[in-house]
């Protein structure tokens, strides 16, 4: 009976760690993956002098070789994520501006939104609210 209470101890004091090093990874790759999906962007841009219609045109079968892998290409919504993470694309009518906003799956995916757009800054927000571009800038 000892025995089970330490390890209960232990787990109480472990698990909760455990969680947090997830969330920081989650939101390491989402920070990462926005910056490849905006270098993504501006190199599709470049050849094609407008912005994709959507993250799938960088990706196999539109773009041979691809942009960005399958698996961000498909992050689009809660049910398809990216470590925990989704991506919503929106192109302008005309295609020479986009928005990303980067989305938790949910509280134990990530605590923190983000965006970017053609300008490159990626801005965060903690409140649960999507970020901005008048949300503070990652350094």
């Amino acid at each position: 009976m000892v025995v089970v209470s330490i390890i209960m101890i232990m787990a109480a004091l472990a698990i909760p760690n455990m969680i947090r090093g997830r969330i920081t990874a989650n939101e390491a790759m989402a920070v990462a993956s926005s910056r490849s999906l905006y270098n993504a962007c501006m190199l599709y841009s470049s050849k094609n002098e407008v912005f994709p219609d959507s993250m799938a045109y960088l990706t196999i079968p539109e773009s041979n070789p691809p942009y960005i892998e399958e698996k961000l290409a498909n992050a689009i919504d809660s049910a398809h994520t990216k470590n925990g993470y989704w991506f919503e694309y929106v192109v302008s009518g005309d295609k020479d501006a986009f928005t990303v906003n980067a989305r938790p799956r949910n509280d134990l995916a990530g605590k923190r939104r983000f965006f970017f757009n053609e300008d490159g800054l990626i801005h965060y927000s903690e409140n649960g609210s999507d970020a901005t571009v008048d949300s503070p800038v990652i350094n």
